[in-house]
């Protein structure tokens, strides 16, 4: 959907949103769901790849567009909520993952990402529940670990997680375009291939 090398002024092209938000709207009118839509919202999935052909390194968030308005829309059309309440939680580590920790705080100076800081805590509650694996979890143990997410992320980073789905899409894009300014000339040109996708289930 964007083969796009970003450009030192704009990290996101315009045109290139446009083709986004195109393509989402046409996804949505599809399946009968609306990206941030409150009643029957519609879920992404951003895959960035290496190089054009897909070979290579790839970095994959699920269930963008998932967030406090969204929640009660999802958990009305399910049977079991664990699996909301789940991504939900997953989609929280995954923004960890391009947040850094504040200047102030930590060792790294504010370059150091802040999942395996959550990712350490998610340990810690599986053990001290006694469980093995993350299969084990109940809807009220994601719930539960979903908000103690939230609240690190405010105290580590002095950055809310963005509830909004259109912010939360658009955050991690930039981030990547962004990222993709500084690579290494040696190494040749950089060039990433973001697929935008709709996530069925």
């Amino acid at each position: 959907l964007l083969p796009a090398r970003a450009s030192a002024d704009a990290p996101l092209r315009e045109d290139a949103a446009v083709r986004i938000e195109g393509a989402i709207s046409r996804m949505g009118q599809g399946m009968g769901r609306s990206f941030g839509d409150q009643r029957a919202p519609l879920l992404l999935t951003l895959l960035r790849h290496r190089n054009m052909d897909g070979v290579g390194e790839t970095i994959r968030v699920d269930h963008v567009g998932l967030g406090e308005c969204t929640l009660p829309g999802l958990l009305d059309r399910v049977e079991d909520p664990k699996w909301v309440y789940a991504a939900y939680a997953q989609l929280i580590l995954q923004f960890a993952r391009i947040l850094p920790e504040r200047r102030e705080r930590g060792v790294g100076r504010g370059e150091r990402s802040l999942w395996p800081l959550l990712n350490r805590r998610l340990h810690e509650f599986l053990s001290g529940r006694g469980y093995r694996h993350t299969g084990q979890c109940t809807a009220e143990d994601w719930a539960y670990l979903s908000g103690t997410f939230k609240a690190m992320l405010r105290f580590a980073a002095g950055t809310p997680f963005p509830e909004d789905p259109w912010t939360q899409m658009w955050t991690f894009l930039a981030h990547w375009t962004t990222e993709d300014r500084y690579a290494d000339p040696c190494q040749g040109p950089c060039v990433r291939f973001i697929r935008v996708g709709a996530v069925t289930a």
